[in-house]
């Protein structure tokens, strides 16, 4: 029986007269990728950036490893641990999950600073391994994000998330905005590490080839409520909600 890592009971978000996510529950498990699309203002980024504290959700409930305390009534110091040892973000935007004042290697770093590294040759050892594994060139580790490649500036967002051995990966439309070879290599690289450590992701998409590509199962967002959800292939396949097929019809 799988592990569950992540459980979400009714999480809803409002602003002001605007309903962004409504009572939103389900479960992450040990090891699997989860798919959540749907089309935009369909609430699945507002869903990611609430799990990762980005934003302070109206209602709702998470658990994380099966504890008993909800996460999102825990203090900022408890939360900001959360985010820095079990947690890793990669956005579509890489200006929100960047610092562009510092270099490549110094984003990275930055996360195991706050993590509690303080030895520099550990911390350089542990960039070069973060670098390898996300295939980026050892020589831009001192190169500042403006001038790298947006492909390249995503795979950084990769390494700071992975920086400190996270249980969950969080990826927010991680392709939108790279040409397609370059999304074709980031999604391979993505497969490869997760296969590799078995780490748990959320990948947000609105592009059911990426879904295809990576996820296990999905859930389908509309109005800022799952609509429908199951394993990839039953969805993408055999859709039972007439909003799914139409996102189905659209990819074909």
């Amino acid at each position: 029986m799988r592990k569950c890592i992540l459980r979400i009971e009714g999480l809803t978000k409002i602003y002001g007269s605007t309903i962004a996510v409504v009572s939103v529950s389900f479960s992450l498990y040990q090891g699997e990728i989860l798919g959540v699309v749907g089309e935009s203002g369909s609430g699945k980024s507002t869903l990611v950036q609430s799990l990762y504290f980005d934003i302070t959700p109206t209602f709702g409930k998470a658990y994380l490893n099966e504890e008993k305390k909800n996460i999102f009534e825990l203090n900022s110091q408890e939360k900001r641990k959360l985010k820095n040892f079990d947690m890793g973000m990669v956005y579509q935007n890489p200006y929100l999950g960047l610092n562009f004042e510092i270099t490549a290697g110094g984003n990275v770093a930055e996360k195991l600073l706050m993590a509690d590294w303080r030895n520099y040759s550990h911390i350089r050892n542990r960039l070069t391994y973060l670098f390898e594994k996300t295939e980026l060139p050892l020589n831009r580790m001192d190169d500042f994000p403006s001038t790298l490649s947006g492909g390249m500036q995503q795979r950084i967002q990769i390494a700071k998330a992975l920086a400190n051995n996270p249980k969950i990966l969080f990826l927010d439309e991680p392709t939108s905005g790279l040409d397609l070879s370059v999304q074709a290599r980031f999604l391979d690289l993505v497969k490869k590490i997760q296969q590799e450590l078995r780490i748990s992701m959320i990948l947000v998409s609105h592009d059911l080839g990426v879904i295809r590509l990576l996820a296990d199962r999905v859930l389908v967002m509309k109005d800022g409520r799952i609509i429908e959800s199951g394993l990839t292939d039953q969805i993408l396949e055999d859709p039972q909600s007439s909003y799914t097929q139409l996102l189905v019809n659209s990819m074909l």
